[in-house]
């Protein structure tokens, strides 16, 4: 497994739903009006000490496990994952559909679930709903963004973006609306991406999760595999 293609497949998604790229000798920024998406990818630990303040150090495996720099502070570990043999889960639903979006209706659909799952209870809702939706929005004509959205008894419940680069396809911001948690959607989101991967010859499944969280156990229940990690360092005096 390429695990540079791996990493450069998220800066794809960052770059395109998160922010903007720019490459400035040997770091790759995404800038973002959002503080957490404002990243740096150093090629090398000494490129970390030309990365301005404001920007999270993105350091995986192969660069270092642990990052020694003043002021610069461990935010989280994310693991780098990909499909090896689809599990399928205990729930069977057939009330589950799960579509990709191919009108602006659809793509509002895909937009509230997406927002309600990450959320829905936050004083932030409707400023992220527009956030979210401007994003979706400018990156809905791209032929390789697949918004998936699972309906429950035709009611959007679940959503998950699929980008496909460089012959991976990712599941990114895999969400369910916390009241239709633990009836299979997010299962199902997984097995179509599986099965549209197959259809469609793209060998790779990836997904990137906060490392030890309980999504990375789910994932590996159902049948990923652990890559490689990367960790985000913050600025702090």
């Amino acid at each position: 497994m390429n695990k540079e293609l791996l990493l450069q497949h998220r800066i794809e998604f960052l770059s395109t739903h998160r922010g903007s790229k720019k490459s400035v000798d040997g770091i790759e920024y995404i800038d973002s009006d959002d503080a957490r998406y404002k990243l740096a990818f150093p090629s090398s630990l000494e490129k970390c000490y030309e990365v301005p303040d404001e920007f999270k150090i993105c350091l995986p495996d192969w660069v270092t496990a642990d990052l020694n720099l003043p002021h610069r502070k461990l935010l989280r570990s994310i693991t780098f994952m990909t499909l090896k043999v689809y599990i399928p889960g205990p729930h069977t639903n057939k009330d589950i559909v799960v579509k990709i979006a191919s009108s602006a209706e659809e793509l509002e659909d895909f937009t509230i679930a997406q927002t309600e799952g990450f959320y829905g209870s936050s004083p932030e809702y409707q400023k992220k709903l527009e956030w979210l939706r401007k994003k979706n929005l400018m990156n809905f004509k791209n032929p390789n963004h697949l918004y998936l959205t699972a309906y429950y008894n035709d009611k959007p419940t679940g959503a998950a973006l699929s980008i496909i680069y460089e012959n991976i396809i990712g599941i990114n911001m895999l969400a369910t609306i916390p009241e239709f948690r633990e009836k299979g959607i997010s299962t199902k989101i997984i097995k179509f991406v599986s099965d549209y991967a197959k259809e469609n010859k793209i060998p790779t499944v990836t997904l990137q999760v906060d490392t030890d969280s309980y999504a990375h156990s789910f994932y590996l229940h159902h049948g990923f595999e652990n890559i490689f990690k990367c960790r985000e360092y913050i600025y702090e005096i």
